[in-house]
C-alpha cells in the first residue's frame, strides 16, 4: 500500500519535473524576499553599532524590531500559501500534468482559506503541546524550587520528553489533509480540518509508513552526501512526500 502511493508520486514526479522544481524555487524566493527585507536593517545596525550587546542592540531599535517581525510573519503566511498551491500542483501531477502557474493561482485564490485552516491547526498544536507536557513544566519548576535534581527526576523528564513527542507526531498526522481538502474538495477552514480527520483514520498506517519512510531516507541522505543530501531533500524527497500524502488523499476521500 506504501510502496504503491511512492511508485506513483515518482512517476508524477519525473514527469512533471520542471514545473515542480520551477514552483519550489519561486516558493523559496517569494516567501524569502519579505524575510530578507526584515533582517537587511540589522545588518546596517550591526555594523555600526561596535560592540553593543544584542539585548541593548534590541531595545534601542524596537521601532526595527517589529518591522522585522511583521515582515517575517508575512513571509512565514506566504510560504503556507504558496505550499497550499504546491499541493494543488502535485493533484494535477498526480492526473497527468501540471505547470506553475497553478500554484500561484491557487495560493492567491485560497490564501485566506490556507491560512485560517493552518492557523487553526497550529493553534490546535500549542493546546496539546501545553497539555502534553504540562507535566514536565511542573516536575522542572519543582525541581528549581527545590533546589535539587535527581537522576530519577532526569529519567522521567527524559521519558515525557520522548514519549511526548512521539505523542504529538502521532496525533499530528490527522491533519496531513487540510490543504489537500482546501485545494481539491474546495471546502473551508473549519470543514476541511474534519475532512483531514475523516480520510487521516481511514489511511492512517499508510500516512505513518509514509512518513516513517521518508524519515530514514531524510537521515540517509543528509548523514552520507551532507550538503548535496540536503539539496536532495529538499527538492526531491519533500515533493515526493507530499505528492504520496496528496496520492493517499485522492484514494480514500469520499466525495459529497
Amino acid at each position: 500500500m506504501v510502496i504503491e502511493h511512492i511508485e506513483k508520486s515518482w512517476k508524477a514526479y519525473r514527469k512533471n519535473f520542471w514545473p515542480i522544481i520551477t514552483a519550489m524555487i519561486l516558493q523559496f524566493i517569494l516567501a524569502g524576499i519579505p524575510f530578507l527585507i526584515g533582517v537587511l536593517p540589522w545588518i546596517f545596525i550591526y555594523l555600526s553599532s561596535g560592540s553593543v550587546g544584542i539585548t541593548t542592540l534590541l531595545l534601542s531599535n524596537l521601532g526595527v524590531f517589529s518591522f522585522s517581525v511583521i515582515m517575517f510573519i508575512i513571509g512565514f503566511l506566504i510560504s503556507i500559501a504558496l505550499t497550499g498551491g504546491l499541493v494543488r500542483m502535485f493533484y494535477e501531477a498526480l492526473r497527468g500534468k501540471t505547470k506553475y502557474e497553478t500554484m500561484l493561482k491557487t495560493a492567491k485564490e485560497k490564501f485566506w482559506t490556507i491560512i485560517g485552516a493552518n492557523s487553526l491547526y497550529i493553534l490546535i498544536f500549542i493546546v496539546l503541546f501545553i497539555a502534553v507536557f504540562f507535566p514536565l513544566f511542573a516536575l522542572t519548576g519543582l525541581s528549581t524550587f527545590s533546589g535539587g535534581s535527581s537522576f530519577a527526576m532526569l529519567i522521567t523528564i527524559l521519558l515525557i520528553v520522548g514519549l511526548g513527542s512521539i505523542l504529538l507526531v502521532l496525533i499530528s498526522i490527522f491533519f496531513v489533509f487540510i490543504n489537500q481538502a482546501i485545494v481539491i474538495d474546495n471546502l473551508n477552514a473549519i470543514d476541511s480540518i474534519g475532512k483531514s480527520f475523516e480520510v487521516s483514520k481511514k489511511s492512517y498506517l499508510t500516512i505513518l509508513g509514509l512518513m516513517i519512510i521518508f524519515i530514514l531516507i531524510d537521515s540517509a541522505l543528509t548523514t552520507l552526501f551532507s550538503f548535496f543530501g540536503s539539496v536532495l531533500e529538499i527538492f526531491v524527497v519533500s515533493p515526493l512526500l507530499l505528492l504520496s500524502y496528496t496520492s493517499v488523499y485522492l484514494k480514500n476521500r469520499r466525495k459529497k
